[in-house]
C-alpha cells in the first residue's frame, strides 16, 4: 500500500478527535480552576468574618462592650461639679463646730468636712448662680468653691450585668443628695409636711437599698468600697425617718446631703 503524505491540515483534521484537551477546553479547564481559586478565598474570608462576629457578640454578652476585645474595660464614673457655700476652713475643731452652729442657725447644713482642714459648709448646689445666691444672702465674707467628683475609669472585672448594677449603684449618693436637698428645700417653704417628707425618705431609704442587694454578689474591690458607702447610707435614712419633727428633718435632710456628697468625693478620689 503506497503511503500517501497529508498536508498539515488534513493531519489536524485527522487528529482532531483525539487531542485532548483541545485549546478551547485548556482555556475552559483554566477558567474552572481559577473559579475554584476565587471561590475557596470567597469561603476563607467566610469563615473569618463570621469567626470574627461570633467572638465580638460573645465579648458583648459577657462585657456588655462590642470593642472590649481591643481595650480595657471598666466602668466608667461621670464627673460632676458641685458648689459649696464655706463659711469657715479652720485647724481647730472647736473653731469649726462654733461656725457650724452658726450655719445651721441660719439654715444652713452646718456640715463640718475634714480633709486635713476643717471646712464648714452651709450648703451645696449643682449651679454657681445658686452658690453666689446662697452665699450672698449668708453674708458675712462666706466663700464659694467647688467639689468636684471626678470622672474616671473603675477597674471592673464583672461581665455585662454587674458592671451595669455597679454603675446604678455608685450614681446612687448623687441621686441620695439631689433629693434629700429637695425634700429640704421643700420642707423650708411649706411645699410638703412633715409626713410627707418622711415618706420620701422611706421611699429613698427602700431605693438604696435594693441597689445594695444587688450587689450582694460582687466582690470587686470599687464594688467593696460603693458597699461601705451605700450601708451609710441607708443607717443615715433610717435614722431620719425616725425623726418625728418637721424643722429637724429639714435641717437632717440639707446636713446629711452634703455629708453623703463629701464622702462620696472622697470614696470616687481614692478608687
Amino acid at each position: 500500500m503506497e503511503y500517501q503524505k497529508r498536508s498539515k491540515e488534513e493531519e489536524r483534521e485527522f487528529y482532531k478527535d483525539y487531542l485532548y484537551p483541545k485549546p478551547l477546553e485548556k482555556n475552559a479547564e483554566r477558567g474552572k480552576r481559577e473559579r475554584g481559586g476565587g471561590r475557596k478565598y470567597v469561603l476563607l474570608a467566610f469563615i473569618v468574618f463570621t469567626l470574627t462576629g461570633v467572638l465580638l457578640l460573645s465579648d458583648y454578652l459577657s462585657s456588655g462592650l462590642a470593642i472590649g476585645l481591643f481595650r480595657n474595660s471598666g466602668l466608667a464614673i461621670k464627673a460632676a461639679d458641685y458648689y459649696a457655700v464655706e463659711t469657715g476652713a479652720f485647724t481647730s475643731l472647736r473653731q469649726a463646730e462654733e461656725r457650724a452652729g452658726e450655719a445651721a442657725e441660719r439654715g444652713g447644713a452646718g456640715y463640718i468636712h475634714n480633709d486635713g482642714v476643717f471646712h464648714v459648709l452651709h450648703s451645696v448646689h449643682t449651679k454657681p448662680a445658686e452658690a453666689d445666691k446662697a452665699a450672698a444672702a449668708y453674708g458675712g465674707g462666706a466663700g464659694v468653691y467647688v467639689l468636684r467628683i471626678l470622672g474616671k475609669t473603675v477597674a471592673h472585672n464583672g461581665g455585662r450585668t454587674e458592671r451595669e448594677t455597679a454603675r446604678q449603684a455608685f450614681a446612687m449618693p448623687l441621686t441620695v443628695f439631689a433629693r434629700m436637698t429637695d425634700i429640704s428645700e421643700r420642707l423650708r417653704s411649706g411645699g410638703i409636711t412633715a409626713a410627707q417628707a418622711h415618706e420620701r425618705v422611706k421611699v429613698l431609704e427602700s431605693e438604696v437599698q435594693t441597689a445594695l442587694n444587688k450587689l450582694s454578689g460582687d466582690a470587686s474591690a470599687p464594688v467593696i468600697r460603693i458597699k461601705a458607702e451605700l450601708n451609710g447610707i441607708v443607717s443615715i435614712l433610717s435614722d431620719m425617718a425616725a425623726n418625728a419633727d418637721g424643722a429637724a428633718l429639714r435641717r437632717a435632710a440639707l446636713y446629711n446631703a452634703v455629708k453623703i456628697l463629701c464622702s462620696y468625693k472622697d470614696t470616687v478620689g481614692e478608687l
